[in-house]
C-alpha cells in the first residue's frame, strides 16, 4: 500500500530543479507554471557548492545530484524543468548527469534581463525543449 501512495505522489509532483544559485522568484515560478501548463510546482534549490577548478569536478557535481531526494523511478516519471547553472562547464556536467538519470534531456528555463520596470532583474523568457532540439538536429547527420 505504501508504494501505491508514493507512486501517486510522484505522478502529482511537478518540479523545478534550480541549479542557478539564485532563488526562483514568485513571478518566475508563476511564469514557469503557465508555460508548462502545470497547476503548482515545487522548487528544489540544488546547491552545487564551490566546485574546485583545480581538480576533476564531476564527482562533486554527481554528489550534489545524489542529494536530490528522488528514487530512480521518480527520476524517470516526475515531470520536471530545470533552471541551469550559469557556469557552462558545470552546467555541461549537470546536464549529462540529468540525461543519465532521466533518460532524456530535460526542459530548461531560459531567463533574460527584465524589460519591465520591476523588482525582478530577470524574467522567464521561455522554456527550451531540448528533446525537440535533439530530435530536429538528428536530420542533419
Amino acid at each position: 500500500m505504501m508504494s501505491l501512495n508514493r507512486e501517486v505522489k510522484a505522478v502529482s509532483r511537478q518540479l523545478v530543479l534550480n541549479f542557478s544559485g539564485h532563488p526562483v522568484l514568485p513571478i518566475q515560478k508563476q511564469n514557469i507554471e503557465q508555460l508548462m501548463h502545470w497547476q503548482s510546482v515545487e522548487v528544489l534549490d540544488v546547491s552545487l557548492g564551490n566546485v574546485p577548478e583545480d581538480e576533476n569536478f564531476v564527482p562533486s557535481i554527481a554528489k550534489a545530484l545524489e542529494k536530490i531526494d528522488l528514487t530512480p523511478e521518480e527520476w524517470q516519471t516526475t515531470p520536471l524543468v530545470v533552471v541551469p547553472a550559469g557556469y557552462s562547464l558545470i552546467w555541461s556536467v549537470v546536464l549529462a548527469e540529468l540525461h543519465g538519470r532521466l533518460g532524456y534531456f530535460p526542459d530548461v528555463v531560459r531567463l533574460c534581463p527584465s524589460t519591465k520596470p520591476s523588482m525582478e532583474k530577470y524574467e522567464v523568457a521561455e522554456i527550451m525543449n531540448l528533446r525537440e532540439v535533439r530530435h530536429n538536429s538528428r536530420d542533419k547527420r
